[in-house]
Order: C-alpha cells, then structure tokens, then sequence
C-alpha cells in the first residue's frame, strides 16, 4: 500500500451500539471482526517478543500503513471492522486475537500474560457492548491465539501462554458446549495458531512444534499442509480465513499460497513484512466477533 493511498484512506464512521456475537469455526464468513491499531506514540515500548533494538528499528508509518490495507480488504469482502481503544505505549495491542475470542455465542475476555494486561481494561470496555453471554476467564492464563474452534470442538494450545488452570476454566464453562481437546505444542513458538491453523478440510501445520501423537491424531480429521521452518518462522501459518475457501496470507509465502491455490482457494496475498516483526499477523490482528455457522 502506498503513502498516498494509506493517506486517502479514512476508515468509515466507528460503529456504535450493541455487538452481536457468534462463531463456530474459523472458517465460516467473517461478518465482523475487532481489531486494535498499533500508533506511532507508542514506538518507545519493545513489542513483545522484539529486542529493544530491534524496536527502535521499526517503521510505525509503514505498519500503520499495512493495516490500513488489512482493514481495507476486510470491508471490500463486507466484514464489518470493530476497534478497541488504543492505549499508548502499548504496540503489541494490535493482535487483538489474544485477549479475546468468541466461541459460539459467548464473548470471551481472556486472561493473558502480564505484559499484556493492561490492555484488558479496553477489553473489558468493549465487551460491556456485547449483546448476548460474556465470560471472563479469571483463573490461569489463556489466551485467544491458542483457542481453534472447528463446529463442535475447541483445539486449546498448551504452550506458554495458556496453561492448565486456563484449560480447566475452558473445560468448566464451555464444556458443555464443545468438546475442549488439549494441544501440547513447544512453547518457543507463542501461540498454537503459528504452528497450526485451521482453513476447512485443510490445515496448516508445522509438525516439529507437536508429538508425533498429536499430530497423528490432526490428520485424522485433516488434510495437514506442512510448512517449512523458514515459512513458520515467517509466520506463514497465521492467515486469515475470510470464508470457506478464502483466506488472507502473507504475499511472500509463495510456497504456501501456491499450494492453497491448487487446493482451490482464493489467496488474497498482503504485504505485511514491517507488521511481521512484533511476530503476529493476520490471524493475530484480528479477533473475529461474527461468522456464519458451518
């Protein structure tokens, strides 16, 4: 996206009153999504997960700018864009995925890692404008890039950022509703949704992250696309899926983008490198607050 077109664009008025909330996958069509900005002013803060040098080095015009896009493409195919409200100093804010999430009819308000908590007053904030059930974890940590729902089941990474009392509260409160499957993976890659993420019949998938039994157990209900350890740690798993069939995925991932095309997917292929440094994207940007059921 160009400085020009960046400029030109304004975002439509902020949608104001009740949000409705539901989802039963990752991949039905995306009505609705909320997402946070990442602002210039909080540049002195190191991102999580980014060296303080490597901070100073990054570029918050340009990944103002790549957002802007982001947001763009997702209104063109009628997703309706939702906003947290900024907080300085914050810049990681902008994965919006990890502090909360929606599971069926139920908005949740995670529970995360220290570093992320002062985000959850915002959180808290905007689920006071969801119409319908609320749930907020209070035990242990979770934390919504780790939670994958496909219809009747709620994959729950057990990394790093979501532990076993976050997966107790899960089971307790949702349990009932779907089937809570716990997913051991190698904490060194943050969240369950950058070793794995589900696009329908298919998922991707980076099999050194699990046990052979887990991933054993994927395959039998999926066609695991493998991705390579260049392509996970360029984050090539963490797309999008804006409806069955369409996903939104880094435009570098040629490897990867190419063999959902021959899957029979439309690829909408972004460029989002500067973003890719505070090491999230497009699943990470964005917390979906309404798809069609499956």
């Amino acid at each position: 996206m160009s400085s020009d077109i960046a400029r030109s664009f304004r975002p439509a008025g902020r949608h104001t009153g009740p949000v409705k909330v539901a989802a039963n996958s990752e991949y039905g069509r995306l009505r609705a999504v909320l997402l946070a900005r990442c602002h210039p002013s909080s540049a002195h803060e190191s991102p999580e997960g980014v060296a303080d040098q490597e901070a100073d080095e990054l570029d918050y015009e340009i990944i103002s700018e790549q957002q802007a896009y982001f947001e763009l493409v997702l209104k063109q195919h009628g997703v309706a864009v939702y906003w947290l409200d900024p907080i300085s100093g914050r810049p990681h804010q902008i994965y919006a995925r990890d502090v909360a999430t929606v599971i069926g009819d139920s908005f949740v308000v995670c529970s995360p890692r220290p570093e992320r908590m002062p985000e959850m007053p915002r959180v808290r904030d905007f689920a006071e404008r969801i119409q319908g059930h609320k749930l907020y974890a209070p035990h242990g940590l979770v934390e919504g890039g780790d939670l994958l729902l496909d219809v009747d089941t709620l994959y729950v990474g057990l990394g790093r950022a979501t532990d076993l009392n976050g997966l107790k509260w899960l089971q307790r409160n949702l349990g009932d509703k779907v089937q809570v499957v716990p997913v051991p993976f190698a904490p060194e890659y943050g969240h369950l949704d950058m070793v794995f993420n589900i696009l329908g019949r298919e998922a991707l998938i980076y099999p050194p992250a699990f046990e052979d039994r887990a991933v054993s157990e994927l395959k039998a209900r999926y066609n695991l696309l493998e991705v390579t350890p260049i392509e996970q740690f360029a984050l090539g798993a963490n797309v999008l899926a804006l409806s069955p069939g369409v996903v939104i995925s880094d435009r570098r991932q040629r490897r990867i983008n190419s063999l959902l095309l021959e899957k029979g997917y439309e690829v909408v292929e972004l460029e989002c490198r500067e973003i890719a440094k505070m090491k999230g994207l497009f699943r990470c940007m964005a917390c979906p607050l309404e798809r069609d059921a499956i």
